[in-house]
Order: structure tokens, then sequence, then C-alpha cells
């Protein structure tokens, strides 16, 4: 999952060289260019995790999540949901929703700058490692290393070939 998740976002940072700019200039004026990123100052890094946000929003390691199994009947919205039913979340339609998410299909770490939202669930509006009970035990080395990881790749500067349009 971390592997893939920093291709992706090294993928649009690549394409977009303002943003990927943006997060080279933080690391410059939090870590400068003489030291190597540590993994103690990911907490620093606002905009790398801003952009970590949006890459799990675009390309969540996790689809759909984890099916929950109802242990009562319920109405949600007119629906019936009975007893032991299934239920499957389907993330990547939440995530390309224009209700959820304005632009959803913009790689744009611009929309979590100053949000509350994280991608621990408890919103429910960003839930790549699921959310609450249901919630992925590695989330937290998981997360940590995706942005340490990016935060070291991103530190040298990445360009498309010569004559090459993002």
């Amino acid at each position: 999952m971390s592997a893939t998740t920093i291709e992706w976002a090294l993928v649009e940072l690549i394409k977009q060289p303002n943003i990927i700019k943006k997060v080279q200039d933080e690391l410059d004026d939090v870590i400068g260019q003489e030291k190597v990123v540590d993994e103690n100052d990911i907490a620093q890094l606002k905009y790398l995790q801003t952009t970590m946000k949006e890459t799990f929003r675009l390309y969540s390691p996790a689809l759909v999540l984890v099916p929950r199994e109802k242990k009562k009947t319920c109405e949600i919205k007119g629906y019936y949901i009975f007893t032991k039913n299934h239920i499957f979340v389907y993330a990547w339609a939440i995530y390309r929703h224009p209700f959820a998410f304005e632009n959803p299909f913009n790689f744009n770490p611009e929309r979590f700058v100053g949000s509350a939202i994280d991608v621990k669930g408890t919103k429910f509006q960003l839930l790549p490692f699921g959310c609450r009970q249901q919630v992925c035990p590695g989330l937290n080395y998981g997360l940590l290393m995706a942005q340490f990881e990016l935060a070291r790749l991103v530190h040298f500067t990445w360009t498309l070939p010569r004559g090459m349009n993002p």
C-alpha cells in the first residue's frame, strides 16, 4: 500500500510543478537543505500532510471498505437494512462525488488546508484506513511511513524529461 500511494503522490506532484514547489519550499523552511528529513519532522510539515490526504482521497488504498454486518434492522433515507445484511461502502465513488468534494477529479491539496478532515475517518469524509471499530491497525505506522518516504523523495528536485508536457 505505501509504495503505491507514494508512486501516485509523486506522479501528481511531478505533473503539477507549482504543488511540488510548495512541498519543497516547506521542506526547505522546516528542515533546510543540509539536513535529511527525520520522522520527528513530519508533524511540522502541514502542506505535505495535506498532499498525502489528497493522494489518499484520489488513490485510496481501499476502494471498497471492509464490509459491515448490521446487528439490528435500521432505516437509512427510506432504505431498510435488515439484521445480518452486509453493507459495502464504495469509498472510490464517495471521494469522486461532487457533493462531497468540489472538482473531485482534480488533484488539489489546497482543499485540506485548514480543514478538520483527517484520514482516520472520524468525520467519515476521508476513510482510506477504514473507521471506528474497523480501522486498520497499522494506520499510524502506515500514515507516518508514507509521509516520511514522500518527504524524503520530494526533498530532491524532480522534473519531467526535457520537452515533456505535464
